[in-house]
């Protein structure tokens, strides 16, 4: 293989694996170990997890256990917590005053409870997140173990005055067993065998039994030491540990078999044995004061090995505490400094290889060595174990291998050759302190090639003796890299540019301009395939076609450095992201068909990668696999292994849990459903999905039914908050999934109802409403109450002006008229009766007399004021009077309603259009038959004229005879008073004139109040 040029980009490792966990092509399996911690290995190879104070963890912690939901629960000096893999939890005292702050014991039981035991107080239950019934008779005093056996009874041993087992039934708590007097010592250890007998030790005694439906105690020959711990081990084999050492029951009878003594499992001077526990290896976890000492086993259970472990933070922060194993098969111990966790991983770190400021080389040989060099030393790797070859004089930039064996390194001047042990200086042209070597190759000949620092390819047959060069290739770019592909052809990577070099002469593959894989940083060559790892993602070259894998579309797969295949199958890519295992098939099937699926593996600094690969010195960064299967990383300098044996497949989605709700700040039961206060303006919900092999990397989506449209990513935050909700039932689902893998079909659920306020509610609308029509209505009337007003004030000016008129005429007109009349009188009077000029005298007079009635009459209808005569009796007056001459029609007058009188003004216009459509009827309508009625309705005064006559043309109903203005004279009345007019013919062949005059208008004295009649009558009822 071949390097290579550098590029000083660098991008953020997370912020890469944050856009791989997007890619929607991308299906990652994740690389996390499904079985248990692997006994052959010691605990230096496992992954090693510590929380402290520092990191927010408990201190002093007595007991662990693990619910069905996947908290870890931890209780302790300061009471209980729960972890989820990313936050510690401190849960209030929900058991009141009544017992102890301080618990010694825990237990999940297998019916979801969590049990507790108190340093004082006896025990508390605990489900769901709250206390429950104990039950009566429930144990009393200093619990220090609880157990449970087959059928779910629960077992609990207690200190005090003196020492007691409880035992609990489905049908509750039976009655205390004590043991012996008050000068009994203390029980230390209990457990509970397969078939159901409790075992307990009374310190420095003996070891007791309890028999599966007895409650007598038996006595074994057993002696037990001090701190002494009871276990049942994966077999159903029961096994003690106490300052003797450790044991093995032979039997159930209590005969023992000793294992280890006291030297082997614990320091002498400690003594104290904090716990005894086995995890699914069967292996026998001892935890003492000095530290944890772990036993593999055999089937016969003979220790194999004896390791030990000293906790992190020094001895003085640990003390003898709790050992659990959890469901990702992660051994967990508890000390006074807080909790440390140990888990396989597939990634183990280099011990012996130095890790220098300027970091690693390292090529694999033709014949699969290994080799590493530093700035000082240059290492190979035989029979798995490195081993120093050859000094130094600064650390090499390139290295290759001949056919012979012989191995070429250097950075500036001179170039060496390695060879059966022998150091060869070789000097290379253009090659001084300013300029460096790039990479070097050896081609199917034989023959040595160089790239020097922009100088280009420089070529060798005879070992480095002589050299030619390729002017083509100089000052072609910054950095370069070379490969020999075999068959008398070279490839050669100028910046970003892609040439071969084939018949003796330079063919441009791949311009830069139209490279898609940017600056070409490896290439690699596997059977009829070479292989261009770049900048922006994987390229193939086959069959003289380029296909690319774009880092666009899988961002694991950007800025890739290195490349090897397996001897398994599989391929391995060394990326910004990580180092990426591939099925090769998977692979091989994405570069023939692009939107195929892409699966993969990966593993980054999370799984124990020291970092990204140091984009600036790529010729650090190196994949090459080990004669025993393993795969070298040299990353940011330092070498790592990685065991393909140990990466699992993928797991389950982890299961999303409510952590919590609040509601404008104020915390609410997250068991669900729950009716919110009404008016919320914000409302957080806290979820998680506990876990611990990879906590950092488990993602969450959720959406709030109702509300969101479409699932909403939320990457690693654990909570969602909404604000200004409108009110209605909600559902709010989370979902989560591994950093490298799919969500969950199911989602968790948390339901809920925000109720709305009043002024959210129906009855607010209503009102609003109501108000709203009220409004309108009392804006419509005090409008109507306007125009009425304006109405009637011109209406009174008329009057004014008639009364004014009136007084004119009686004081001057009628007057004058009055005194011409008795003069002419006088005249008369002075001539003879028999004469002609008296008669016509007379007869004028007369006439006169007649017409100065009828104009007092007329000035007495323009003095006419409120009380006269209904409009009805007026209109069947005037019928009377106009259809007074010989076979007039008949004449039928009707009302309906309470007859109220009119207004002056506009009783005189109704009645004036009433006599001018009784006219026209007498004159035009040759009718038989005319009828009028009027309607004293409460809102409008109607009168209706309607004859059987011949009926008015068109033209004539809507603009007059010519000539004649009755009609046009009836429309301008009716508007005068604010009324309609509608004249029109009817079926028969009638006419009829309908005229309409709001009541305001047309009524003397009406006062319509703004409230209407049935609000008052409404609320005179509510007052009664």
């Amino acid at each position: 293989m071949s390097r290579r040029s550098a590029s000083c980009e660098k991008n953020g490792m997370f912020g890469t694996l944050c856009r791989v966990l997007m890619a929607i092509a991308t299906a990652c399996a994740v690389a996390t170990p499904l079985s248990a911690l692997d006994p052959a290995r010691p605990l230096s190879y496992a992954r090693a997890q510590f929380w402290g104070l520092r990191e927010g963890g408990p201190v002093n912690v007595n007991a662990l256990a693990q619910s069905q939901d996947g908290y870890l629960w931890i209780a302790g000096q300061q009471g209980l917590s729960r972890f989820d893999g990313v936050l510690f939890e401190r849960l209030p005292s929900w058991w009141g005053q009544k017992k102890s702050v301080e618990i010694n014991s825990l237990l999940a039981s297998r019916s979801g409870d969590l049990w507790l035991g108190h340093d004082w107080g006896g025990v508390t239950a605990v489900r769901n997140g709250k206390v429950v019934d104990a039950g009566y008779r429930h144990p009393t005093g200093s619990v220090n173990a609880i157990a449970e056996n087959g059928q779910g009874d629960i077992w609990v041993s207690t200190l005090g005055s003196r020492s007691r087992i409880w035992h609990r039934t489905a049908s509750g708590w039976q009655s205390p067993i004590t043991i012996g007097g008050s000068s009994i010592p203390w029980i230390t250890g209990m457990a509970v065998d397969s078939r159901g007998a409790v075992w307990f030790a009374l310190e420095q005694d003996a070891l007791h039994v309890i028999p599966p439906g007895s409650r007598l105690v038996q006595r074994t020959r057993v002696k037990v030491g001090q701190y002494a711990r009871i276990a049942k081990d994966r077999r159903g084999r029961m096994w003690v540990a106490d300052s003797l050492g450790l044991h093995r029951l032979a039997d159930l009878n209590g005969r023992t078999v000793d294992v280890l003594d006291a030297k082997a499992i614990h320091q002498p001077a400690d003594g104290e044995i904090g716990q005894l526990f086995f995890d699914k290896n069967n292996v026998a976890w001892i935890a003492a004061q000095g530290g944890v000492t772990r036993v593999p086993l055999n089937q016969a259970g003979q220790p194999l090995t004896v390791q030990r472990h000293l906790p992190k933070g020094g001895l003085t922060q640990f003390a003898t505490g709790p050992v659990m194993e959890d469901k990702e098969t992660g051994v967990w111990l508890g000390a006074a400094g807080g909790l440390e966790r140990f888990s396989d991983t597939a990634i183990v770190q280099d011990t012996v290889l130095p890790s220098t400021r300027m970091g690693l080389v390292a090529r694999q040989a033709a014949g699969g060595d290994l080799f590493v060099a530093s700035s000082s030393d240059l290492y190979r790797l035989q029979e798995g174990r490195w081993r120093r070859v050859a000094s130094l004089p600064r650390r090499p930039t390139v290295m290759c291998q001949d056919r012979e064996g012989g191995l070429y390194f250097g950075a500036r001047a001179p170039l060496m050759r390695l060879y059966k042990g022998k150091l060869t200086p070789i000097a290379v042209p253009s090659v001084d302190a300013a300029r460096f070597m790039v990479d070097c190759t050896v081609d199917a000949h034989g023959d040595l090639l160089v790239t020097v620092f922009t100088h280009g390819l420089y070529r060798s047959a005879d070992e480095g003796r002589t050299w030619s060069h390729d002017p083509a290739t100089e000052r072609r770019s910054f950095f370069s890299a070379a490969h020999d592909i075999g068959q008398d052809q070279i490839i050669y990577a100028p910046f970003g540019n892609l040439e071969i070099f084939a018949n003796d002469r330079w063919r441009v593959l791949l311009k830069a301009d139209r490279n898609p894989l940017g600056l070409i940083r490896a290439i690699v060559r596997h059977e009829t395939a070479i292989y261009l790892c770049g900048d922006f993602g994987l390229g193939r070259l086959m069959g003289g076609r380029l296909s690319t894998l774009s880092a666009s579309r899988f961002p694991i797969l950007k800025q890739t450095s290195d490349m090897i295949r397996t001897r398994d199958g599989s391929t391995w890519v060394l990326s910004q992201a990580g180092a990426i295992r591939f099925d090769t098939l998977s692979l091989e099937q994405a570069f023939d068909n692009p939107p195929a699926t892409l699966r993969a593996t990966l593993l980054d600094w999370r799984d124990g990668l020291p970092g990204p690969p140091d984009l600036s010195r790529t010729e650090s960064d190196f994949l090459a696999e080990a004669p025993d299967h393993r795969i070298l990383v040299l990353a940011s300098g330092r070498v790592s292994w990685i065991d393909p044996s140990q990466i699992g497949m993928s797991e389950p989605p982890p299961a999303a849990l409510i952590r919590s709700v609040s509601v404008d700040g104020h915390s609410l039961a997250s068991g669900g459903p729950a009716t919110l206060p009404a008016g919320a303006s914000r409302v957080q919900i806290g979820f998680t999905a506990p876990g611990f092999a990879d906590p950092s990397g488990v993602r969450f989506r959720y959406r709030l039914e109702g509300f969101d449209r479409s699932w909403i990513s939320a990457g690693n935050d654990r909570g969602a908050a909404y604000t200004n909700l409108a009110p209605g039932r909600y559902v709010f689902q989370v979902s989560a999934a591994h950093r490298n893998g799919d969500f969950s079909n199911t989602a968790t659920e948390y339901a809920f109802i925000l109720p709305p306020t009043f002024v959210q509610s129906n009855m607010f609308r209503i009102l609003c409403l109501a108000a709203a029509v009220g409004a309108l209505w009392l804006t419509y009337a005090l409008r109507v109450r306007a125009v009425a007003s304006g109405i009637r004030g011109r209406l009174e000016e008329r009057v004014f002006e008639r009364e004014r008129i009136a007084r004119e005429l009686h004081d001057t007109l009628l007057q004058g008229f009055q005194g011409l009349m008795l003069r002419f009188q006088a005249v008369a009077q002075r001539f003879p009766a028999s004469q002609p000029a008296r008669r016509l005298l007379d007869e004028a007079l007369d006439r006169a007399e007649t017409v100065l009635v009828e104009g007092r009459d007329r000035v007495h209808d323009l003095r006419r004021s409120e009380g006269q005569l209904p409009i009805d009796a007026e209109l069947r007056s005037i019928a009377k009077r106009v259809f007074s001459g010989e076979a007039p029609p008949k004449v039928s007058v009707s009302t309906s309603g309470r007859s109220r009188h009119l207004h002056v003004a506009a009783q005189f216009e109704v009645a004036a259009i009433g006599e001018e459509a009784l006219r026209n009827a007498c004159l035009h309508a040759r009718a038989f038959r005319v009828s009028v009625h009027v309607a004293y309705d409460r809102s409008v005064l109607k009168v209706i004229i309607m004859d059987d006559g011949i009926g008015l043309p068109l033209e004539v109903r809507t603009s007059g005879r010519a000539g004649h203005f009755g009609i046009i004279g009836m429309r301008e009345r009716a508007e005068k008073i604010g009324g309609t007019l509608r004249i029109h013919n009817t079926d028969q062949g009638g006419t009829e004139v309908t005229l309409n005059v709001p009541a305001r208008t047309a009524y003397a004295a009406t006062h319509r109040p703004l409230v209407p009649n049935f609000l008052r009558l409404l609320w005179a009822r509510r007052t009664k």
